[in-house]
């Protein structure tokens, strides 16, 4: 009882306010960082609060944009088919009552507002143009027009860069999800983190949820995704055709009209044709067959009855040497392919653009199966933006070279790491921690080929703050072990195993939920590389059963020859 009127207590609330309001002096920040790191039941209750606050905030900003949205009228398109209708009024309600009003559409694509007539775009904040706001993640026999730039796999794009093929095809994954995969001849253009223009050619759209509201611009019309898969054809005198194959989109005129009358609803099996001068557009027959290579291209690592192979129910990226991966004319990997299976509906694959920073692909490399070499000095690979959850669970296959224990080498080695880039600084416990696993980051605690994971949840005063780290025992070299790491925030636990052993259970006390490049191979902003191979990796958004984790580590000791030891 002592207890509880001590988490109840004025002083208890007092502290945790003054910190969340930035007042808080040095001697109580001080007892803060001494409780959380000696009291499980506080560091829970502060955890709780953390989590209460950013909600808060959350709800604040959100209050602000419905406001703004309930000033402009509404329409009612029909429910995209992958968003439930008990998802919070944020992700879809607003959403909806903007899509019937054109003259707002910036407002759910970062308060950006476009002026068709003069082809110029006007942000609420000022653009960077530095910034990357898609990848190039898959080419087929590209050939690039005369005059164009030549793009490479793994490339980013600027707000305004072009995509020109003269034939070929390209598939490019924007910042926010939306994956575009076009055929040459064609002419594309990406204009921000959600819109892209068509100006020639086609192209096939598959946008995920957390991509809802994103924009395709062509010739006379603009399109605007409701939670959709479809496609699209510009020809040579500029008319556009869409075929929508899931979903819904939402055409309107290019000219600037935004009353309702204009407005389009294309739904499933529907086409329409639309002339550039910004007249209705006419119903015609629905033809995926055009689209076909465009799919095929989009979904290249989806072997038959790969749902068997996995545990899907959660899976948010799959990445297997065995199949996927491509390499450049030196046998570098450029890209590894995320496996599309259950939930995993959008492919965040891993690329690198960079020759001289390629891992090599080892046919024969773990007991006798294929694996990405790292070489601990320069390799490694960066997902597109992928969304995570505050639950996680992460299985891979890996071993370490006897690069690994080469004298001098620099510590801390990572094999994951869900911070960047760009890499956030994690000033306090407030912000999403960042899951990483590798070797220990701090030198002083550093073991070649000692396993470690954790959620790094910034720092109070000087001190790191880690969550949920757990320590396995160091390893040999060439030695193949199957990890897994449970990050059951909801819970407040977090386990590392590894061949199906339990290291230990630790304290899961910081949120880590966020979208974010995952680095595969070293760490975000510090040059410490993985020293060996890594045959498998699955991400999961939510904490595995138990039963799960064993069936899953099972099914990956028995591929690629691992000995399980007793839990």
């Amino acid at each position: 009882m002592a207890e509880k009127r001590d988490l109840e207590s004025p002083d208890f609330e007092g502290l945790i306010s003054a910190y969340f309001d930035g007042t808080i002096e040095a001697a109580p920040l001080a007892e803060l960082e001494r409780r959380l790191s000696a009291d499980r039941d506080f560091a829970r209750e502060f955890a709780r609060w953390s989590y209460t606050h950013r909600q808060i905030t959350e709800l604040l900003a959100e209050d602000g944009l419905i406001e703004l949205l309930e000033a402009h009228p509404a329409a009612a398109p029909s429910l995209p088919r992958r968003m439930r209708s008990d998802e919070r009024r944020r992700s879809l309600a607003p959403l909806i009552a903007w899509a019937s009003c054109a003259a707002i559409v910036g407002i759910a694509i970062g308060s950006l507002w476009w002026d068709r007539g003069s082809e110029r775009l006007v942000k609420s904040a000022i653009v960077d143009h530095d910034s990357t706001i898609a990848t190039i993640t898959r080419l087929v026999g590209p050939e690039w027009k005369h005059g164009a730039s030549a793009r490479r796999l793994g490339d980013p794009l600027k707000a305004g860069e072009r995509v020109q093929l003269s034939k070929g095809c390209a598939k490019i994954t924007f910042d926010c999800g939306a994956e575009v995969v076009l055929e040459g001849p064609c002419d594309f253009e990406a204009k921000s983190h959600m819109i892209g223009k068509l100006h020639a050619g086609k192209l096939t759209a598959d946008v995920p949820r957390r991509a809802f509201a994103f924009a395709i611009l062509c010739p006379g019309v603009d399109l605007l995704d409701l939670g959709t898969s479809f496609g699209v054809s510009v020809d040579e005198r500029s008319q556009t055709e869409l075929h929508v194959f899931d979903g819904e989109v939402l055409c309107n005129p290019s000219d600037g009209r935004a009353d309702q009358a204009n407005l389009v609803h294309v739904t499933e099996d529907k086409a329409m044709a639309f002339s550039p001068n910004g007249q209705p557009g006419t119903s015609i027959a629905i033809d995926t067959n055009q689209f076909e290579p465009l799919i095929a291209v989009r979904k290249p690592h989806q072997p038959k009855g790969i749902a068997a192979d996995i545990d899907s129910g959660a899976l948010a990226l799959w990445l297997a040497a065995d199949s996927g991966v491509t390499a450049d004319d030196r046998g570098k990997v450029s890209a590894w392919g995320d496996r599309l299976a259950g939930k995993n509906l959008a492919a965040e694959d891993a690329v690198q653009p960079d020759p001289k920073a390629r891992p090599d692909r080892v046919a024969r490399a773990l007991n006798g199966h294929p694996a990405i070499r790292f070489d601990g000095q320069s390799d490694f690979l960066v997902t597109t933006p992928l969304p995570t959850t505050d639950d996680q669970t992460v299985l891979l296959v890996a071993q370490f070279s006897k690069a690994a224990f080469r004298p001098g080498r620099k510590w801390g080695g990572q094999m994951l790491n869900y911070d960047g880039p760009p890499s956030r600084y994690l000033s306090d416990t407030l912000e999403p921690g960042v899951l990483q696993i590798g070797e220990p980051l701090l030198q002083d605690q550093f073991r070649p080929a000692l396993l470690t994971a954790q959620v790094f949840a910034g720092f109070i005063g000087s001190t790191t703050v880690e969550s949920g780290r757990v320590d396995a025992a160091p390893l040999g070299p060439d030695e193949p072990f199957v990890l897994s790491y449970r990050y059951d925030y909801s819970r407040g636990e977090a386990e590392l195993r590894l061949n199906g052993q339990s290291h230990g259970v630790k304290r899961a006390f910081a949120p880590q939920g966020t979208t974010s490049h995952k680095i595969i191979g070293r760490h975000a902003w510090m040059q410490l590389f993985f020293a060996g191979d890594l045959a498998e990796l699955a991400i999961y958004n939510g904490a595995l059963s138990d039963d799960d984790l064993r069936v899953n580590t099972k099914r990956l000791a028995e591929k690629y020859g691992v000995e399980l030891q007793s839990p």
